[in-house]
């Protein structure tokens, strides 16, 4: 197979100006991406003359085709637009201290190539400490046009759960019952840009910083979003005071504690629903720690 058919030249270029020479190149898959848009990911191996090896990743995307927000998925402000990534990469992602992005090394049609961070996954108390940061930054504008707004409010608009058809924890279906009444407390609430998928899987840490992956759902949310995605994802009750001093007082504590507290109930009761809905056994303690958030 032609060097050209696993990366192009172009990309080859930006590992190396000419300077030193390719050696070879290998490429394995890493199988279907899992955001909506995600096509395939695979990844690529450059070995320099000199010894040097550079691993990428080979992110593509292609519109949603089916689902309910399928047609949703050319629309620059919906949570599922098919090339929000491409483009945030393209613009510059709005990361900051603490918090990064893999490098990128260029976009070519449809497809992003970026650097390989490994799987080193951050402590959780960490990870929420360098969000707030990240959050409580004046670089973070919510202005540009392709930034995903209120991502959750979206999900839920299309949601009909049949809670009558799985076997959960009775006191979700009364969280979901009261959505209505918690998006409107939302709405109310100061919003910050938002990761829209800051769950454990989609964080690596390289030592210095905390890197997130995954940008597909970079947006604009109510205060607090991102962290409920945390705190599902690790189960862990002692995030919010950390979070809070990493946003050194950007926000009122009480809209923050409100926007999380919401968040984690909305969107672990609807998870919840997923999982039961297929047959997925939820983790132990799960029901309890989104109850333990209702307001």
């Amino acid at each position: 197979m032609r060097t050209t058919d696993l990366i192009p030249d172009v990309i080859l270029r930006a590992i190396d100006p000419g300077e030193i020479g390719i050696a070879g190149v290998a490429a394995r898959a890493f199988g279907n991406g899992t955001g909506a848009a995600s096509d395939d990911v695979g990844l690529v191996t450059v070995r320099l003359r000199d010894g040097e090896v550079v691993q990428l990743v080979r992110k593509s995307f292609r519109p949603l085709l089916s689902g309910p927000h399928a047609e949703q998925s050319g629309q620059r402000n919906h949570w599922a637009y098919w090339r929000r990534e491409l483009t945030a990469y393209e613009s510059g992602l709005p990361t900051g201290p603490g918090l990064r992005a893999p490098k990128l090394y260029g976009a070519v049609d449809d497809a992003l190539f970026i650097e390989y961070v490994g799987e080193r996954v951050p402590a959780a108390n960490h990870a929420a400490m360098q969000l707030g940061r990240w959050q409580s930054s004046d670089s973070t504008d919510l202005g540009e046009p392709w930034l995903a707004q209120d991502q959750l409010a979206q999900r839920l608009a299309v949601s009909e759960l049949d809670w009558s058809a799985v076997d959960v924890d009775a006191r979700l279906p009364t969280i979901w019952s009261k959505r209505e009444n918690y998006l409107e407390q939302l709405s109310r609430l100061p919003w910050s840009i938002a990761h829209g998928d800051f769950s454990v899987a989609n964080l690596r840490d390289d030592g210095t910083a905390v890197i997130a992956l995954d940008w597909a759902t970079l947006g604009s949310s109510p205060i607090g979003f991102d962290l409920a995605h945390l705190a599902l994802s690790t189960q862990d009750e002692s995030l919010l005071p950390i979070y809070l001093d990493g946003l050194d007082g950007r926000f009122a504590d009480r809209d923050v504690e409100l926007g999380y507290r919401i968040a984690v109930t909305l969107i672990g009761a609807s998870r919840a629903h997923w999982m039961a809905a297929r047959t997925k056994g939820l983790p132990a303690g799960y029901s309890d720690f989104v109850a333990s958030h209702h307001v």
